[in-house]
């Protein structure tokens, strides 16, 4: 069993695939003000030609928006619509329960052990906190 194709259906009833879910649910789980388009490659740890793609078709879908960050035009911020909010929260509790659903089938102990071993092979993975350190959002502005 793999897990994706598990999830496949479900994300698929929210014309979604995996990679777009990953995009929604990073920018959930960011700031309101949303992500700059280079740390959301990051967080993703995937190129930014894939991030610009998967941006494209989720800012199509009426998702996300991009915004250009005032302070300097190269910089863009991906930032969830209300309809992509809307749309992560019917999403993210159906995501979650089938996850439990298919887990369901090891014992509490092996559970445990997997999550143990996953969070231990994260650890390198995990950003550096100042690294994640966003701008203010591109509407508030410093004065300048």
């Amino acid at each position: 069993m793999r897990i994706s194709s598990e999830l496949r259906p479900l994300l698929a009833e929210y014309n979604l695939t995996g990679p777009q879910w990953a995009v929604l649910h990073t920018l959930d789980k960011a700031a309101p003000e949303g992500l700059r388009l280079s740390e959301l490659s990051r967080r993703l740890r995937v190129t930014e030609g894939n991030v610009t793609g998967l941006v494209d078709r989720l800012e199509e879908g009426g998702l996300i928006v991009r915004i250009p960050y005032s302070e300097d035009r190269r910089v863009i911020i991906a930032r969830l619509t209300a309809e992509g909010n809307e749309v992560c929260g019917r999403v993210a509790p159906l995501f979650l329960q089938r996850l439990e659903e298919l887990f369901s089938a090891l014992s509490a102990e092996r559970r445990v052990a997997l999550t143990e071993a996953l969070e231990q092979l994260a650890k390198p993975l995990e950003p550096e906190e100042a690294a994640c350190t966003e701008p203010e959002s591109p509407a508030a502005g410093d004065g300048k």
